[in-house]
């Protein structure tokens, strides 16, 4: 079938419009906290009210790096077991709802002595990276879920054009909210 008509389809599909919708907000929250911690972390506290850690380069690379590591094992591991488990809903509700605090937590950690600040950076990016991969995989399946196996190739399009248009818009209001 022609794309227009199968995406006509598609947009009947309360399902997966809010799946699609949901990922394109996630994309959009992901890129933002990148975006803003990235220029965020690397502050001087002294210089800037408070805000930031003064990392080096070196410091901001290795807090991504130990996050990035968790994403494979979320992914590969922890992911399916819980999606088995709990079902995919479930399984992103606890995701999306369990990211909000560890956001929270960044601003305070600042105050802490460098061994325990330290500990407790890696520990909260570690976390918040296991959960938002683990979001974007439960989203996956729930888009997958929604159509039927004719449908999957303009569903995953569809889905992939919303998130990507999401990224796009990230690092212009990262950038922003923090002038």
């Amino acid at each position: 079938e022609p794309f227009r008509v199968v995406a006509r389809r598609l947009a009947g599909n309360g399902n997966l419009i809010l799946t699609v919708c949901v990922y394109a907000i996630l994309s959009f929250a992901d890129m933002l906290y990148d975006e803003t911690f990235s220029i965020w972390a690397v502050l001087n506290p002294s210089e800037a009210g408070g805000a930031g850690y003064g990392f080096t380069q070196m410091e901001l690379a290795v807090v991504f790096m130990a996050a990035g590591t968790t994403i494979v094992v979320a992914q590969g591991i922890l992911m399916p077991k819980a999606i088995a488990r709990f079902g995919v809903l479930t399984s992103i509700r606890a995701c999306l709802f369990g990211t909000a605090p560890l956001l929270v937590a960044y601003p305070l950690l600042g105050r802490l002595p460098p061994v325990i600040f330290w500990a407790l950076l890696l520990l909260v990016a570690l976390v918040r990276a296991t959960l938002v991969s683990s979001a974007f995989t439960a989203i996956i399946v729930m888009t997958n879920s929604s159509v039927v196996p004719a449908e999957l190739g303009v569903a995953n399009g569809i889905a992939q054009s919303g998130a990507s248009l999401s990224r796009t818009c990230g690092p212009f209001f990262g950038g922003v909210l923090l002038m």
